[in-house]
């Protein structure tokens, strides 16, 4: 992973740093994993800030060789550029609640996850609970389109045809290309699942922060299908609480037995003790200060380098 954030940034910095060297900015502001802003910063010394993309996923990936040495690929960048490769940004915005992050010695701002979409038409019959069990099942934006094989797809049959309400939620892009959807399974612009999601009793997904953290300020129990090693990471934070199951996409591919096992983690959490996990991991987003304060955190940056 670092490798392919490193080529990203060599195509970025170019650019980014003319325009840097013209506009002059008091803080540059990027992505965690966005190494063009760290870069940047150091080599026109400006205090960088750093938004996390909400799992509980790695902090330091560049620097998590032993004893905190840079990643080789990392440092070849800062050198390029005549930058330190051992500064470090002086501000961590995170929206993964305290409950869900992983350990690090690295001090955070931690703020509010506010749930977000893109215009979507509206599924009004959606906002109201129909009295039977509800799933929503999701991909990531970006993965690619669910083929019949898929452990996502093939679950949304699986629970539709044991009587469960199956609202399968996706991108246009990803709706276009789905193959004849299964008996009982209803798609939708999942551009609008903030909306809903609450009506649900459990959403299954690939794991990724974004969506984790709207159906923790949901309050509703989540199934991770897990295909990479960060999402394991948020499957595995959500199964400790009590407040999910994991189920790494590797060990469903190609299995019989596939979607049986998801329809039973499914079943699981509608029952016993994980709607009252997932209600206290929502108590404990909406206790976290609004993402407001992460401004007058940069202010305050702004203001150590302009004076």
């Amino acid at each position: 992973m670092v490798e392919r954030q490193v080529r990203i940034a060599e195509a970025m910095l170019p650019g980014l740093l003319d325009f840097a060297r013209a506009w002059r900015p008091d803080v540059i502001v990027s992505d965690a994993s966005s190494y063009a802003g760290t870069v940047a910063a150091a080599v026109l010394d400006v205090p960088s800030a750093v938004h996390q993309w909400g799992g509980p996923a790695v902090l330091d990936l560049e620097g998590a060789g032993p004893a905190g040495v840079p990643h080789p690929a990392y440092r070849r960048l800062f050198d390029h550029y005549g930058g330190d490769v051992t500064s470090r940004p002086a501000l961590r915005v995170d929206p993964c609640p305290p409950s869900l992050q992983l350990f690090s010695p690295a001090e955070r701002l931690t703020v509010r996850h506010v749930p977000y979409g893109t215009p979507a038409a509206l599924p009004a019959e959606l906002l109201r609970p129909s009295g039977r069990t509800r799933v929503c099942v999701t991909w990531e934006a970006g993965a690619p389109s669910a083929g019949a094989g898929d452990p996502l797809f093939a679950a949304a049959g699986e629970l539709a045809a044991r009587g469960v309400e199956t609202v399968l939620a996706a991108t246009p892009g990803q709706l276009a290309a789905l193959p004849a959807l299964p008996a009982g399974v209803r798609a939708v612009d999942g551009s609008s699942l903030p909306l809903w999601l609450e009506t649900c009793s459990v959403l299954v997904h690939q794991g990724s922060g974004g969506t984790g953290l709207t159906a923790a300020a949901a309050g509703v129990p989540q199934v991770v299908v897990s295909p990479r090693p960060e999402q394991m990471l948020t499957g595995d934070r959500l199964e400790a609480l009590g407040a999910g199951r994991h189920l790494p996409a590797v060990e469903l591919a190609g299995a019989a037995d596939a979607p049986a096992r998801l329809f039973d983690a499914v079943l699981g959490l509608t029952r016993g003790p994980a709607r009252e996990a997932a209600g206290a991991l929502r108590a404990e987003v909406r206790s976290l200060p609004s993402p407001a304060v992460a401004v007058t955190a940069l202010e305050a940056l702004a203001g150590r380098r302009a004076g």
